[in-house]
């Protein structure tokens, strides 16, 4: 059911225990709910999935988020009562890198620029338990039918078709470079797709789901239907908020896991990384005070590690989560600084669109906690045809051979992670 913005659900919970050998990523490929799922989400603490949706509106603009975000926060408050004894993803969302792009790529033409949600049908396992939360405007809510059968990994086949090849990517980034030095552009993140032909979205949905979540990462699935999937297993968090807490973290600089770092080395990757640190403290400063800023670390994942600074606050009583996430994304770990300049040269840079690689994605829960992520190491399926994107921070030091090298590696770890390796 659709609702327009002039009715306010009134909802329905049932609450379903689920015994702890259940595996619920099996409930996001059952056979009686394949045309109705919508998210996927997994990280070391939490596991969703969200099936049909209640209420679902799209925005294409800030203007249209800004109506929508009083709307969301009118359902939340005339359903409080029935809610107060819960605290769990209730409002998903997400949208592309830049809402003021058009889309042109064939891919993205039929998507909205962002997406808001409620699910009729959530599971969820955490660390303390495993349940299902039916929402439904009818008193008489029947029970969901799911069955949980293991999932059956078939072959997955790629055929690669074609790519943002190296002369192609490397030109580019002179491009970038040649501006950085004549014009105030600091920093300009530039990206490349592979595309690729598929047999079959179920079996790489399958494989991608199958194969382990690494700490430090989310694994999501958003199922746009016929429209296509957008999907990813992204290392970098925008922020989440617990209790008007708020955590963030900047992410730049990347490197293969095996190497033996000396960041004393690494000037450009430490001036790379610096700017979103900076930009960080900056945005954080305008609804937050105390902001505390950790030491420098290196992340270490399977085959990519990263350079990763953590930084933490309160948020004033008067700001909340939706306030906040265009204050903060686009960071310039993904678009460039300064913020409006870069986006501005990609778009002219990229042969391609991003739609919404790059963009961001997460939850907010009936309390308003929230977790989103930025949607990287991540790719779109449509019909047979895979779509993955990586991208790499130019900065006037930049080194085209090892930026070419770098986004190499960052397809190497999507690509395994479809391969479920």
């Amino acid at each position: 059911m659709t609702l327009n913005m002039n009715t306010i659900p009134k909802f329905n919970i049932k609450v379903i225990d689920l015994k702890n050998e259940i595996d619920i990523k099996n409930y996001f490929f059952d056979k009686n709910y394949l045309k109705k799922r919508n998210v996927y989400w997994k990280n070391s603490d939490l596991e969703v999935v969200g099936v049909d949706f209640i209420v679902s509106s799209d925005f294409s603009n800030q203007k249209e988020y800004l109506d929508l975000i009083t709307y969301y926060k009118s359902i939340i408050k005339a359903n409080n009562t029935v809610l107060k004894s819960f605290d769990v993803p209730l409002i998903f969302m997400g949208s592309a890198f830049n809402l003021n792009e058009d889309f042109q790529d064939s891919i993205w033409q039929d998507f909205p620029k962002g997406r808001i949600f409620i699910p009729k049908i959530l599971i969820i396992s955490n660390k303390t338990e495993k349940k299902i939360l039916q929402f439904d405007l009818d008193r008489d809510t029947k029970n969901p039918i799911l069955d949980t059968l293991d999932i059956e990994l078939k072959k997955c086949n790629l055929g690669l078709i074609n790519e943002t090849d190296a002369d192609n990517y490397k030109s580019r980034i002179n491009k970038a470079i040649k501006i950085m030095q004549t014009e105030d552009v600091s920093k300009i993140v530039l990206s490349r797709k592979k595309t690729y032909s598929i047999n079959s979205k179920e079996t790489l949905l399958s494989h991608f789901t199958s194969n382990r979540c690494e700490n430090n990462t989310t694994k999501f699935v958003l199922d746009f239907q016929e429209l296509g999937t957008v999907f990813g297993n992204s290392p970098e968090k925008l922020f989440s908020i617990s209790n008007k807490h708020l955590e963030t973290e900047a992410i730049a600089g990347s490197f293969k896991t095996s190497q033996n770092i000396d960041l004393n080395q690494r000037k450009k990757e430490i001036e790379e990384h610096n700017f979103v640190v900076d930009y960080l403290k900056i945005q954080l400063s305008n609804f937050s005070k105390n902001i505390k800023i950790y030491d420098n670390e290196i992340m270490n994942l399977k085959k990519i590690s990263h350079l990763r600074t953590k930084l933490e606050s309160n948020i004033h009583q008067n700001y909340d989560v939706f306030d906040i996430i265009y204050k903060i994304h686009p960071t310039p770990a993904v678009g460039g600084t300064p913020k409006k300049i870069s986006i501005e040269k990609i778009s002219k840079l990229e042969n391609h669109n991003r739609g919404w690689y790059a963009g961001t994605l997460g939850w907010i829960s009936n309390k308003l906690d929230a977790h989103f992520i930025v949607n990287i190491r991540s790719g779109v399926i449509k019909e047979n045809l895979l779509n993955i994107y990586a991208g790499c921070g130019i900065t006037k030091d930049s080194n085209t051979e090892e930026e070419y090298n770098e986004s190499e590696m960052k397809f190497d770890y999507i690509l395994s992670n479809l391969n479920n390796e």
